[in-house]
């Protein structure tokens, strides 16, 4: 939320239990985007249509590649469990179908830049820059935000500090003691 109202996309995740709940008919329903004569006579291919045009059509392509990843793991899981071939075509029909409605989503700008050219009101990023300045560093993870008194600590937040230039929220994503440890 600090970085203001042009990343409030961010926080809409109301797509992640679609995403899950697709992942999970794959893993465990038999019925599900099996392509015979009956395919359209089971109303939850219908929904598994509709979650890959939700997801796919959510304004930013965060969710969709998360989506695709989550499909790819379930697939690998259910495969190596049950040597089910079929679960990964399931998962690769998903993913291609998450594809295309992400292509017919931006199409509609690919088009309107080809024939009138670039949006001067657009968002203009700066590349690699952003990618820079907003990424997560891992050693961020490790330090506090605050000494808590600790002498230590405070030498190890200053010299960090003093030695980077692209502090921003970030130094919030302390995680803290057994964060750490779970995390190492």
């Amino acid at each position: 939320m600090l970085r203001g109202i042009g990343h409030i996309v961010l926080t809409e995740c109301y797509f992640v239990p679609l995403s899950v709940l697709l992942c999970f008919w794959i893993y465990e329903r038999k019925d599900i985007l099996v392509f015979n004569k009956s395919f359209f006579k089971n109303p939850r291919n219908y929904f598994v249509i509709l979650f890959c045009i939700l997801i796919a059509n959510n304004g930013i392509a965060y969710y969709p590649f998360f989506t695709c990843y989550m499909l790819i793991v379930t697939a690998l899981v259910k495969f190596f469990r049950d040597k089910d071939k079929k679960a990964v075509l399931k998962s690769i029909f998903a993913i291609v179908g998450i594809c295309i409605f992400v292509v017919l989503s931006i199409l509609p700008g690919v088009i309107y830049k080809l024939s009138q050219g670039n949006n001067g009101e657009a968002v203009v990023r700066s590349g690699f820059m952003e990618t820079e300045y907003y990424g997560l560093k891992i050693i961020q993870l490790f330090i506090p935000n605050s000494s808590h008194g600790n002498a230590l600590v405070e030498r190890i937040i200053n010299k960090y500090s003093t030695g980077t230039f692209w502090l921003n929220e970030n130094v919030t994503s302390y995680i803290g003691i057994l964060g750490i440890i779970g995390f190492i």
